[in-house]
């Protein structure tokens, strides 16, 4: 299995996957195509569930998101939670500004909707 790795634009995120276990979504997704434009991880993502690592963890840093990536989001968190049922340790981590609390509240919404550890975490821009 490969890495994977999709370059920050001005509508989608910097994602990185590692087979390791490591994965990271920063910056904005206002694509209007979210699907599309995010349909690379998501296929990664259901590979590496194949063989995962016995630790895996998600850090998402995203300053703005529409509601297609949303639920893109929240799919793949449930994806994770099949991870933590089959015996892996699965974290994530919602980081927010501080500032921002309709982020922070999106991330204790996810945290509600899977049994899985999930971190939200302030940062100051």
């Amino acid at each position: 299995m490969e890495n994977y790795f999709l370059e920050k634009t001005i509508k989608t995120p910097r994602i990185s996957a590692d087979k390791t276990g490591i994965i990271s979504i920063e910056g904005i997704c206002i694509s209007e195509n979210v699907f599309a434009d995010l349909g690379g991880i998501v296929s990664w993502l259901d590979a590496y569930m194949e063989i995962p690592a016995e630790e895996t963890t998600m850090n998402v840093r995203l300053d703005y998101y529409n509601t297609s990536t949303a639920a893109v989001l929240r799919d793949m968190f449930k994806t994770l939670q099949r991870l933590k049922s089959g015996g892996k340790k699965v974290t994530v981590n919602w980081y927010y500004d501080d500032e921002d609390s309709d982020t922070e509240d999106s991330g204790y919404h996810y945290a509600s909707m899977v049994d899985v550890e999930f971190n939200v975490i302030p940062y100051r821009k």
